[in-house]
């Protein structure tokens, strides 16, 4: 792969990527004056509050029929207190459901387009350097992805590879005449999208994405 390939390829991340904040933008406007984004929050956690509720109902009714079924064939005798220690047991145990299954919180609209933002600007600096054979800027952005946090989530999130692993692929690349190809071939199968295609323009390279 030539790197006029590679550049043409950033490009139509960039316009991707642009997209996705424009859809992303205008989605977020509409949801903050929709009235109908509110009460699917305020179901969702109501919904949540119903399952609780019935769990706590079945534990309740479990641990009576055990203790039925205790007295009935052994002659237990059940006092109050017992009965208010089961009540107690069946609230420490729908705390400890609801600790160990809270639902993840998904990246909120404003995150996803902060990431897809810093993914414009990171690509757009990406061909920018390539287009000059400004091998000194590219180390500068692989020092970036380290430094930065929103940057480097955003590159694993849209799954271009792990930040530290993407950061020294740029390191080889802009370091080019002084590393040995294979360890530039070592580091293609750990990284996808353009950063691969670029590493594989180094090398000659055709591998399969």
């Amino acid at each position: 792969m030539m790197l006029e390939d590679v550049i043409k390829d950033i490009e139509i991340e960039i316009k991707k990527f642009q997209e996705r904040v424009a859809v992303l933008e205008e989605v977020s406007l509409l949801g903050e004056s929709s009235i109908s984004s509110k009460y699917k929050d305020l179901l969702k956690k109501r919904n949540y509050g119903f399952y609780y509720l019935i769990f706590l109902v079945v534990i309740l009714i479990v641990e009576l029929a055990v203790l039925m079924f205790l007295k009935s064939r052994y002659g237990f005798r059940l006092s109050g207190l017992t009965y208010v220690l089961l009540a107690i047991l069946a609230s420490l145990s729908l705390v400890i459901l609801a600790s160990m299954f809270r639902p993840r919180e998904e990246d909120s609209l404003e995150d996803k387009i902060l990431m897809y933002k810093s993914i414009v600007r990171f690509y757009g600096k990406l061909k920018e350097s390539l287009e000059r054979n400004d091998k000194e800027t590219i180390q500068r952005l692989a020092d970036e992805i380290l430094e930065e946090p929103i940057l480097a989530k955003a590159l694993e999130f849209i799954n271009v590879g792990e930040p530290k692993v993407i950061a020294y692929a740029l390191y080889l690349y802009a370091n080019e005449d002084k590393v040995e190809k294979s360890e530039i071939q070592e580091v293609i199968p750990l990284v996808r999208g353009p950063i691969r295609r670029l590493l594989e323009s180094s090398v000659g390279g055709g591998h399969e994405d």
